[in-house]
């Protein structure tokens, strides 16, 4: 497990308050921005697996741009976290749509609702583009 699924694990047990909520949102778009430089690190090795690497990379700047407008959200996300192996980007997406979910099926907001559902839709893009990696 991750140093970013650690943290999204611990940012889930506290979802149900507002205060776990913006941890929650903001521990999700740290890990979002970790997928993003991990995937553009990975694509220019010259794998052929480059336009894969770097859909992962749109992907993830658009999940974690996707919780800009979250209500709750203290917007401190994280920039420059522990580095994330290319090989665990598909573990943390999983996390991450977990994550999402779970939020926007307790939050009272409409705002975070709906940016948690965009944003779990681009983790589940990338866990399907990651799965490319392991075929």
């Amino acid at each position: 497990m991750t140093d970013y699924e650690d943290l999204l694990a611990s940012a889930a047990s506290g979802v149900p308050g507002q205060g776990g909520m913006a941890m929650a949102i903001d521990a999700a778009a740290g890990a979002f921005e970790a997928i993003r430089r991990s995937a553009d690190a990975h694509a220019g090795t010259g794998t052929e697996l480059f336009a894969a690497w770097m859909m992962t990379a749109a992907e993830a700047a658009d999940g974690r741009d996707a919780l800009t407008p979250a209500a709750t959200a203290q917007h401190a996300f994280l920039r420059s976290g522990p580095r994330l192996a290319p090989g665990r980007a598909g573990g943390v997406a999983r996390a991450l749509t977990r994550l999402l979910r779970a939020i926007a099926d307790h939050t009272s907001h409409p705002a975070d609702a709906t940016a948690c559902q965009r944003a779990a839709a681009c983790a589940e893009r990338i866990q399907e583009l990651l799965a490319q990696d392991t075929a």
